[in-house]
């Protein structure tokens, strides 16, 4: 029963879903929400998938961005050294924050990601896929992505620790 039990939640573990994320210009700004877009902006619908392919280095979406690497353990320049991208916007410097605020609070290893789900007022939510490796029931490595939706408070572009820990202890990472 128990090994039948364990089968059942690799199996929905491994389920595919997507959301909706729909991209709203207007004003000279960009933004992304799950909601339409205002009357007066331009929309434009995306669909972002929960376990995602991890993109190479060189061609991430603007929704998406690979783990920041830690320039203490980066080598010295070198002119084949990758370029870390800088964000290009409000949303995504905030998207950054909050993922590396969950990198440090909840170690996830190599290869994590993040997307860009949207902000409402002060909420910043955005999906951290973290890939992963498993043995399934009859005793094969399976590989993944777990994604997990993730959520932080920022007022004035400061993340607010203590709402944020509030976020996530409502969400699904571990206290």
């Amino acid at each position: 029963m128990f090994k039948m039990l364990c089968g059942i939640v690799a199996i929905l573990g491994m389920h595919s879903c997507a959301w909706s994320v729909t991209k709203c210009t207007g004003n000279g700004k960009t933004w992304y929400q799950d909601t339409p877009c205002p009357a007066d902006a331009t929309s434009t619908q995306l669909e972002l998938e929960a376990n995602p392919p991890t993109p190479p280095q060189s061609t991430s979406s603007p929704t998406r961005r690979n783990a920041p690497t830690s320039s203490a353990a980066a080598p010295a320049a070198t002119a084949s050294a990758p370029v870390e991208e800088t964000p290009s916007s409000t949303l995504e410097r905030e998207a950054q924050m909050c993922f590396g605020w969950y990198q440090t609070n909840f170690p996830m290893g190599e290869g994590a990601t993040y997307a860009i789900r949207g902000k409402n007022q002060r909420v910043l939510t955005i999906v951290i896929s973290v890939p992963f490796t498993s043995v399934n029931i009859a005793g094969a490595p399976t590989t993944g992505t777990q994604a997990t939706p993730a959520s932080c408070e920022i007022n004035n572009g400061v993340l607010d620790d203590g709402w944020t820990r509030t976020h996530a202890g409502r969400g699904p990472w571990p206290r």
